[in-house]
């Protein structure tokens, strides 16, 4: 009877052990098959893109730096934000559009982001793409050698404090795209002596243009645009605009107006 006996918890024991042997096989092959999906869909036609906006590749070329902001790989195609490698850029600087990185990706260069030339101060004019279409807060701040700089049309905002203390910026051009010019965008640009502001701008931020003391001549392309309760512009400036157009009066913001007339 004990021989029996011992012999049927031998075989229960076994049972038990084929039984977790199983689970444990079972187990296996799934998380196996589980790493196999994930490795494959990256590839798949469900998921071309290799970099999501959530993953950032930084890497430099030619005195600045580039970072990943989309990525095809089925395409060949990019967009990077780019910046100064470091604020010794100096003279006349131009933006490339776009250029040809790692894996042959052709990148567009789409944004200038918060401070990404800030305090550069040897930088005298700098050349910005049409591929670009946004500009990031104070990005050209304290740049105080630039004297030009050129806006394109594909930008449709001028940020705050973006070119707040550019001291030797003689004159401004904003294009037609532009809708919005936020607070302290050139505040201390005491060389400034022109602005000339696109048809499109419906809203000007507070002291947008404070301490600005050789700013004589403001055109205005359009109608008249929203101000805030700060005053935007500051002696001496004179406001010209449009026969046509709508909004001003006389005085408009605290300062006189004329008719622009070409």
């Amino acid at each position: 009877t004990r021989s029996l006996n011992y012999r049927n918890t031998i075989r229960k024991n076994m049972k038990a052990d084929n039984i977790s042997y199983s689970s444990a096989v079972l187990r296996f092959v799934t998380l196996f098959i589980l790493l196999a999906s994930l490795l494959v869909l990256p590839n798949s036609g469900c998921n071309k893109k290799q970099h999501t906006p959530d993953i950032r590749i930084s890497f430099r070329r030619d005195q600045l730096e580039y970072t990943v902001l989309t990525e095809d790989l089925a395409s060949k195609t990019g967009t990077v934000s780019v910046r100064a490698a470091s604020n010794n850029i100096s003279g006349v600087f131009a933006i490339p559009s776009s250029f040809v990185g790692g894996r042959e990706i052709n990148y567009s260069v789409t944004v200038i982001p918060a401070h990404a030339f800030a305090v550069c101060n040897n930088l005298t004019s700098i050349i910005i793409p049409d591929s670009v279409t946004e500009i990031g807060v104070a990005a050209f701040s304290g740049c105080a050698s630039l004297t030009s700089i050129n806006i394109p049309d594909s930008v449709t905002e001028i940020g705050e404090m973006e070119f707040c203390g550019c001291s030797s910026l003689t004159s401004i051009a904003i294009p037609d795209s532009v809708t919005s010019i936020g607070n302290w965008a050139f505040p201390n640009c005491r060389k400034l002596v022109s602005v000339t502001i696109g048809k499109s701008v419906a809203s000007i931020g507070k002291e947008a243009f404070k301490d600005c003391s050789s700013l004589t001549d403001v055109y205005f392309k359009g109608n008249a645009p929203k101000l805030p309760e700060e005053n935007a512009f500051f002696d001496p400036s004179v406001i010209y605009y449009k026969p046509g157009t709508t909004g001003w009066t006389n005085p408009w913001d605290g300062r006189p107006t004329k008719e622009w007339v070409e």
